[in-house]
């Protein structure tokens, strides 16, 4: 289909040009709607254009920041974790397009869910963006809840940052 000969210079507009009838969720339903060359090339992309002095901490954040959304809702039994994934990393997105998050977003068909987690910080997604966020800060017990305390989402952060720190030295 002509979804999946596009090439990089015309994966970036696709989203304006190209009308989903489904809401994009997770990493794992972008690869099935959109292909997974598409989300390659959208991936290899954003890297590229996003590895310098200011952007590659952002990476390393929202690498981490991703890992963080994932395994707090891992621990508290979320199903799709890979949407809770998806929306910590998509949460960077605003800074490195140096925009406000409504715009930075705008153009891109992600689930209601994801939206307000990422403009509003409501829902599930929103609340375990914020626990992350919270993490970052060292908050440990603004962040803690009776079913996962501060300890155990220290581990889980600290985790998480080791993943994204090797991740992240794997792509430069």
């Amino acid at each position: 289909t002509l979804l999946y000969t596009l090439s990089l210079h015309d994966a970036l507009p696709i989203s304006a040009a190209f009308s989903l009838r489904h809401q994009i969720k997770s990493v794992r339903q972008a690869i099935v709607l959109l292909g997974p060359r598409t989300v390659r090339q959208w991936a290899m992309l954003l890297l590229l254009s996003g590895i310098d002095e200011k952007r590659g901490p952002l990476l390393i954040t929202a690498l981490s920041r991703g890992r963080t959304c994932e395994a707090i809702a891992k621990r508290l039994g979320a199903d799709d974790t890979t949407a809770y994934f998806f929306t910590g990393m998509l949460s960077v997105v605003d800074a490195m397009l140096d925009q406000p998050m409504d715009e930075a977003i705008r153009d891109l068909p992600l689930a209601e869910d994801v939206v307000a987690a990422l403009v509003d910080r409501a829902g599930g997604k929103g609340r375990t963006l914020t626990m992350a966020e919270a993490c970052e800060r060292g908050a440990w017990d603004d962040a803690a809840l009776p079913s996962l305390d501060a300890s155990e989402l220290a581990v889980l952060h600290v985790e998480a940052l080791t993943w994204a720190d090797g991740t992240a030295a794997g792509l430069t």
